[in-house]
């Protein structure tokens, strides 16, 4: 029983680490539900479909802000070089 509850413990507590990535992916995938049935529904049942073009919207939604960050600061980068160069 002892080695029972320290396996639990050690599981608890590599996962631990975890917890605050599936509390996200919880939120992300029950906010998502409902309009990725919509998409279903719009073409037909073609679930296939709907998936792909779901997880096109889906990464495009969640890179596109780092590419307008990195490409910001790569321009803050250049105008700063060009200051300490002057």
């Amino acid at each position: 029983m002892l080695l029972l509850l320290a396996l639990m413990f050690a599981l608890y507590d590599v996962l631990r680490a975890f917890f605050g990535v599936f509390t996200f992916a919880l939120i992300f995938s029950v906010s998502f539900a409902k309009p990725y049935e919509k998409l279903v529904k719009l073409l037909k049942n073609k679930r296939k479909l709907a998936a792909t073009i779901y997880a096109v919207l889906l990464i495009s939604i969640i890179t596109l802000p780092f590419v307008f960050i990195i490409s910001a600061i790569a321009n803050h980068v250049k105008e700063a070089s060009i200051l300490l160069l002057m």
